[in-house]
């Protein structure tokens, strides 16, 4: 019997990315090194050379959250921050405050209901506009990224005025559509500055459009990547366009729309300058409040820099929890079966 013939099959081992492992005494692979000879790569170089970028990260990113949480559990106005006196130790006092006040609570369901409708249409358009993108030939598809690219890029405060000329109840094109269209919607006055549930309405379309052509142009750009064999073999079994989408486009994009849904959901749920803007031209000041917004009012407006700091706290918290969920389902999305 050949040498060959009696050697032992060897289970390979799962390489790493990040460290080269040493190989196994007992079943080295073929031109392996053993275990004694040194390493290609010292185990602590990676943390070395990346040691600069994690501290400025934690300058940028850590330093502010940790003076947000002290000033949290601290009574500070303007009064302490004009004479650059420290703030006096109240504990959970601004927490309480903010509860039992009764104005966080509203708050708070007023932004999941914003959140929900803002990053729900967004995907759904996106989503569509992408599988429309696909279908287009390719100078439609170079000149209608680049349109949407040209949207996304625009100032958020100049779309604002805009949207805020479109809406105009005496003059607007919306209201003048409406009324050759009879509808008197959201009154007869077509006045959407009337009450803050209208307002919030005018808002949710202006952060839906401009976030519609960044996850238009994220899922567009997955798309492509699948192969159009899938989608050839697919129709060769009978599958049609919505058996095609839930075997094939949705869960071969799902890690991407995983990722768009933390991103908007951050993005959104911290929404200031459409709402805030609209309320200074709408008259409006507590009932289309938003958690970004409220927070602004009772920190900068108000001048009880504690409250604002426990109000951002509690941002935070929240967001890292709905973070945290979708985060690791998308890991799960891209793990091994």
């Amino acid at each position: 019997m050949s040498a060959v013939g009696t050697t032992p099959a060897v289970t390979p081992r799962r390489r790493s990315f990040v460290f080269l492992r040493p190989a196994r005494r007992d079943a080295p692979p073929a031109g392996g090194t053993s275990r004694g000879e040194r390493r290609l790569t010292p185990r602590w170089l990676p943390y070395a050379l990346s040691s600069p970028a994690l501290l400025v990260m934690a300058a940028i990113i850590g330093f502010p959250l940790v003076i947000t949480f002290v000033f949290s559990f601290q009574d500070y106005h303007t009064f302490q921050l004009i004479q650059g006196l420290p703030g006096r130790w109240v504990g959970f006092g601004n927490y309480q405050y903010l509860v039992s006040s009764g104005q966080l609570a509203p708050v708070l369901l007023r932004t999941l209901l914003f959140t929900i409708a803002c990053v729900g249409l967004t995907l759904f358009i996106g989503f569509g506009f992408a599988l429309l993108l696909r279908r287009t030939s390719r100078w439609a598809q170079t000149l209608l990224t680049v349109s949407l690219v040209a949207v996304w890029a625009m100032p958020t405060l100049a779309s604002t005025e805009i949207y805020i000329q479109l809406f105009n109840p005496a003059y607007g094109p919306v209201a003048w559509f409406l009324a050759h269209l009879g509808i008197n919607y959201p009154n007869a006055a077509h006045d959407w500055y009337a009450s803050g549930e209208t307002m919030l309405e005018v808002s949710t379309f202006m952060v839906v459009w401009g976030a519609v052509p960044f996850v238009t142009v994220c899922i567009f750009g997955g798309l492509l990547q699948i192969p159009n064999e899938l989608y050839e073999a697919a129709r060769v079994d009978g599958a049609g366009f919505f058996a095609q989408l839930r075997l094939i486009t949705i869960p071969l994009l799902l890690p991407i729309v995983l990722l768009l849904t933390v991103l908007s959901v951050i993005w959104d749920s911290t929404v200031f300058t459409q709402v805030y803007v609209l309320e200074q031209t709408g008259g409006i000041f507590t009932q289309s409040d938003v958690i970004g917004v409220f927070q602004y009012n009772i920190g900068i407006g108000a001048g009880d820099y504690g409250a604002g700091a426990a109000v951002g706290v509690i941002i935070v918290l929240l967001l890292t929890v709905i973070s945290f969920f979708a985060v690791r389902e998308m890991v799960k999305s891209t793990g091994p079966a």
